[in-house]
């Protein structure tokens, strides 16, 4: 992964440091602090047009994959929720599509309150960044890694 800096270079023609942080610092906050610094970096970028971003297609994903995807939501399961430990976990399956197949997405905990709060609906766009793939019984699924964004378009 790029560094802060690294990336602020490719823009520097644009905004100045602090300009830059800030809109690192806007991006985290809209994620609820959830991105690392290189992802919100790498977002930013995104918006002022200096990053184009590839994405895998569905097709290609193979377990244990790191993943990238863009899709169109095409079914949002309910929020269901399970014990943990101390807690209750929340979780919600949504299938998307990107033209080239389907894969279900799981959504875990706080990234479920993009469906519950209605930010995710069914026909609108998604990305999943630093994701990965894994076989399971359904099929093959996808989740935000630990260092991932679920980015709702």
């Amino acid at each position: 992964m790029r560094s802060v800096r690294d990336s602020f270079e490719d823009v520097k023609d644009l905004v100045t440091y602090d300009e830059f942080r800030e809109r690192m610092s806007d991006t985290v906050s809209k994620f609820g602090g959830l991105l690392t610094e290189d992802v919100a970096a790498l977002l930013v970028l995104e918006e002022l047009g200096r990053y184009e971003v590839t994405y895998d297609s569905i097709s290609d994903i193979q377990p244990d994959q790191a993943v990238r995807v863009r899709g169109e939501v095409l079914r949002i399961s309910p929020v269901r929720e399970f014990p943990k430990k101390e807690s209750l976990g929340r979780v919600v399956n949504v299938t998307i599509s990107d033209g080239s197949g389907e894969c279900r997405l799981v959504l875990w905990d706080e990234d479920t309150e993009l469906v519950s709060k209605g930010a995710l609906k069914t026909g609108g766009y998604l990305r999943v960044i630093n994701g990965y793939a894994k076989m399971t019984d359904f099929g093959l699924e996808m989740a935000k890694g630990r260092y991932g964004a679920i980015v709702v378009e």
